[in-house]
């Protein structure tokens, strides 16, 4: 999965979610720039063919709901790290 950021925040906010994912044994990464665009992260995922996107934005850190994209049904459903990480086991 590829966590999707809004800034430098919300990128910092996802790096122990990523570190639990990926203990949990889920191939994870942080797109990497986190002043690039919604659009063009998206893209990237497309192009890796990343199956799930963990969107993290404002909303999702002071609920502490994530979004979970499936990228090929398009489904979103606002689910804690937790939960992402037993539907992705």
């Amino acid at each position: 999965m590829l966590f999707v950021t809004f800034g430098e925040t919300e990128q910092a906010y996802c790096l122990p979610l990523l570190a639990n994912a990926r203990k949990a044994g889920i191939n994870s990464e942080v797109y990497p720039d986190a002043s690039a665009k919604m659009k063009k992260q998206m893209g990237y995922a497309d192009d890796k063919k990343v199956p799930f996107v963990v969107i993290i934005g404002g909303d999702e850190m002071q609920s502490g709901l994530l979004t979970l994209k499936n990228m090929t049904s398009g489904e979103q459903e606002k689910l804690t790290i937790d939960q992402i990480i037993e539907r992705l086991k």
